[in-house]
Order: structure tokens, then C-alpha cells, then sequence
């Protein structure tokens, strides 16, 4: 018996080298990485969601879709495919407790079998797995050993593998119009994620599409802001003063973590708290009867972070930051020393984690400053 789990993904750009099979070495194992860049899709003409219903060749798919009511045509951009393949009877891990956990997670997730009952079952469906007696193992039993063998997050590092492969594409041809991909920009394109299929013996078992987070993939309005908001947005369009930069820094930043520039998301929310810090002190300085011209200067003569927010921050707007929150205050200098700071004078590369608690203390600040200026206005 022999399982194959293809995992599929169209690029957002196309790679211009040739069509073929590619070694990849990555992380100590060795893989074969499929690139085409003559793929065409069926899909659903209409849908709000990708819809694919084939990938196959411009001929074929036009023959196909001319039999099949509803459905369209669409060239694909570069696709990248990794086929995983296991025969169950030359494995050794099949009777391992680990694995034999994970056929017990999935049968918990079909819901019909007892607690007490399902080690039991676990233990009989991977004996059965075993034997290969293929009279006794029907499409929920194989179903179910597919997904424990082939895990859906297998398509996280299906994309880690793809941008290792983008990525000496990138330097060797020095291609500026391709770049490393994120399961964000994968979801925009035709395929709407990546498409894993499974097959036992070349007949196909199942197959789903890992999409992450659902906004990218719709083609249709996913809610309606309130109304206080459109209202809001409105009045800002019909004035002339232009939109709020430091948000926008802000917003820019958490669209590029979803993206899965990391680094990019914590240098822009770093310079959005920058900006508002300087801003405060610059009005602050220019109400107290200053002009506008020494209050740069003074900004230029006083460069470093921590002088700005506690003592420039004092004389100006009337309190220091760490003031307003120490602990937050604490993290934000922490977010800076560590990963603001060695991002930009080397080639590191933060975790998502590290990513989201910067963004979101930088932009927390960002609020409290803002919040106790306006309070300290209003007095």
C-alpha cells in the first residue's frame, strides 16, 4: 500500500528558470521540490472563495472545463508541489506510542467512539494498517491514518521549504520581483492556499486546502465596520488633512507580520512610537512659545531614545513616559535592546512572537502617550 500527500502552491509572481524536479536540501533532510510554470486551473466561475476544481495542463483543462457547466479557465503563475510518501509496511513507528497517539487524536475528532474504546480502536486500525488486508480497511479508516501520518501544519514547513528555495533564487538571479512568500500571500492567489491531496494507491483519498487565517481568501466583504467608524472615515475623506502617519506606521507594520516580514513589523511600529514621542515634544515645545525650527533642533541635538522620554518629555508635555506605565515601559525598552536595535545592525531573524509583542507594546504605548496628552489638554 502506498499513501501520497502532495502539497501544493501557486506564487504570487512567477520564477523564470525551467520547469523540473529540485533538490533541496534544507535542515539536514533532502527533498524534491516540483517547479511548473505551465499550470491551468478549472475553477468555479463566480465564487467568493477560490474554487479549484483542476490543475492540469492548458489542453486538458480546457477539455475538461468545456464538460463541466459553470466553470472557467485560468493560467497559473509559478506552482511548486512536495510529495510526501509513506508505505506503512516498511515503517517501524507504527506500533510507537507517539504515533499511536496521534491515530487516537483523530479518531477523537470524529466523535463516535468512546473514550474508554479508543486506544483500543487506535491499536486495531494501525494493525490493520499493518496487515495491508485491504478487504478490511475501508475510506474512514485510511482517511484516518492519512491525517495522523500527514498533518495538516506539515504546509507551515511546506512554506518554510519554498522560501529557502525563493530565497537562493532571489540571490542568484537577483531577481527583484520575487520574494519570500507567507501563507497570507499564498491564499491571494488562484489556488487560495495550500492545496494538500492525498492518495492511497493512486486513487485519490481526500484533499483541503490550508488556508490560515481566513480575510486573504475572500472575494466578498467578510463583515461591515460599524457605522460610527464609516461616519468617522467619511468626515476624514471629505477634509483636506491627510491620515493619521503614526497609525498608518502601525497598521503597515501588523499587515507586514501577517505577511511574515518580521523584521520589517518591528522596525516600522519601532519608528511609529519614535514619531509619536517627537511629535508630542515638538507641539508641546511650540505651544510653550517656541518656533518650529528650534524644536527640530533641539529634537537633532537630543537623539537618544531615553532622553527624549523622560527628560524632553518632562519639560514639554508635562510628564515622562515611564510614568505612565512602567511595566510597559520596561517591555518597550526591552523590544528595542534586543530586537528593535540587532535587526537593524544584522541579518537577525525574530519569531512570530517576538514580532506580535513588539507591535503590540509599541502601539500600546503609542495610546497611552497620546490618551494622558489629551487629558493633560483638557485641564
Amino acid at each position: 500500500m502506498k499513501f501520497l500527500f502532495s502539497q501544493i502552491l501557486e506564487l504570487p509572481f512567477m520564477l523564470n528558470i525551467s520547469n523540473g524536479r529540485y533538490l533541496v536540501r534544507f535542515e539536514g533532510d533532502d527533498y524534491h521540490l516540483d517547479l511548473n510554470n505551465d499550470l491551468y486551473a478549472v475553477v468555479t466561475e463566480g465564487a467568493t472563495i477560490p474554487s479549484v476544481v483542476l490543475l492540469a495542463s492548458r489542453e486538458e483543462a480546457f477539455k475538461f472545463s468545456k464538460s463541466q457547466a459553470d466553470t472557467s479557465v485560468i493560467k497559473l503563475r509559478s506552482v511548486l508541489t512536495l510529495n510526501l510518501v509513506d508505505f506503512p509496511k516498511d515503517r517501524d513507528d507504527l506500533s510507537s506510542t507517539e504515533f499511536c497517539g496521534k491515530v487516537q487524536t483523530e479518531l477523537s475528532r470524529q466523535g463516535d467512539t468512546e473514550k474508554e474504546d479508543i486506544e483500543q480502536a487506535a491499536n486495531d486500525l494501525v494493525r490493520l494498517i499493518s496487515s495491508n488486508d485491504k478487504n478490511q480497511l475501508d475510506a474512514e479508516i485510511l482517511k484516518i491514518y492519512a491525517r495522523a501520518r500527514f498533518n495538516k501544519e506539515f504546509g507551515y514547513d511546506f512554506i518554510k521549504l519554498c522560501n529557502h528555495f525563493i530565497k537562493h533564487y532571489c540571490v542568484v538571479f537577483e531577481d527583484r520581483f520575487a520574494q519570500e512568500i507567507s501563507l497570507h500571500d499564498v491564499c491571494e492567489t488562484t489556488c487560495g492556499g495550500v492545496l494538500q491531496i492525498t492518495y492511497v494507491d493512486g486513487n485519490l483519498l481526500e484533499n483541503s486546502t490550508l488556508v490560515g487565517k481566513m480575510p486573504p481568501i475572500f472575494k466578498r466583504s467578510w463583515f461591515t465596520q460599524e457605522s460610527e467608524k464609516t461616519e468617522e472615515f467619511k468626515s476624514k475623506l471629505s477634509s483636506s488633512a491627510g491620515a493619521d502617519e503614526i497609525k498608518m506606521l502601525t497598521v503597515r507594520a501588523w499587515n507586514m507580520f501577517e505577511r511574515g516580514a518580521y523584521r520589517s513589523a518591528i522596525i516600522e511600529s519601532s519608528s511609529a512610537l519614535e514619531a509619536e514621542i517627537s511629535i508630542q515634544i515638538k507641539n508641546g515645545g511650540v505651544e510653550s512659545g517656541k518656533t518650529s525650527e528650534e524644536m527640530q533642533q533641539l529634537l537633532f541635538d537630543n537623539q537618544r531614545f531615553e532622553q527624549r522620554c523622560k527628560k524632553l518629555m518632562k519639560d514639554y508635555c508635562g510628564f515622562t513616559i515611564p510614568e505612565l506605565d512602567n511595566a510597559l515601559w520596561s517591555s518597550v525598552k526591552e523590544h528595542r535592546d534586543n530586537l528593535r536595535h540587532k535587526i537593524a545592525h544584522s541579518a537577525a531573524e525574530p519569531s512570530a512572537a517576538m514580532a506580535e509583542a513588539a507591535i503590540e507594546d509599541f502601539s500600546g504605548l503609542i495610546e497611552k502617550i497620546r490618551n494622558k496628552a489629551l487629558t493633560s489638554k483638557s485641564r
